[in-house]
């Protein structure tokens, strides 16, 4: 029996989230809703992590595997969102006469650095026969995200 060749794992994805028979794993995602899963054992806002193993996807919550499906099963996988969000910092600068300008300038950029706070919203979709799952994810950007082909089961 020939070993599976998997593809290069993303560089984002830290080895302890490298597990067997997985070609990468998301952790610390919120489920977002959808349809197509008992929603009483898994609503919206649950804390989650994305599997894609070898043979499809596994959604798993602290305890148990909430979904299961086949990539033969899978009809899309998106990761969209707006990424990167800095908010705060909105200082400007200035002054009259050049010394004043320039110390207005720098005390509004330092203001700005200490202010702002760049955080990352990700939204990943995935989509089988039967089911549709929305996800958000905080690690990296939707670009950051760019899965290599899976074996050939979403082309």
């Amino acid at each position: 029996m020939r070993e599976p060749r998997y593809p290069a794992l993303p560089p984002w994805l830290t080895e302890t989230q490298r597990q067997p028979f997985s070609y990468a794993v998301l952790a610390d995602c919120t489920l977002l809703g959808g349809y197509g899963w008992d929603e009483a054992a898994f609503p919206p806002g649950t804390p989650c992590a994305l599997q894609f193993a070898e043979e499809g996807l596994r959604v798993h919550g602290t305890s148990r595997v909430f979904i299961r499906s086949l990539y033969r099963d899978a009809r899309a996988l998106e990761f969209s969102g707006p990424g990167r969000v800095t908010r705060g910092g909105s200082f400007f600068g200035g002054g009259f006469g050049l010394t004043a300008a320039a110390q207005g300038m720098i005390a509004a950029a330092v203001l700005n650095t200490l202010t702002s706070r760049t955080t990352i919203h990700t939204v990943v979709r995935y989509e089988a026969v039967e089911m549709e799952a929305f996800f958000f994810y905080s690690k990296a950007t939707p670009d950051d995200l760019t899965i290599p082909p899976l074996a050939g089961h979403l082309d």
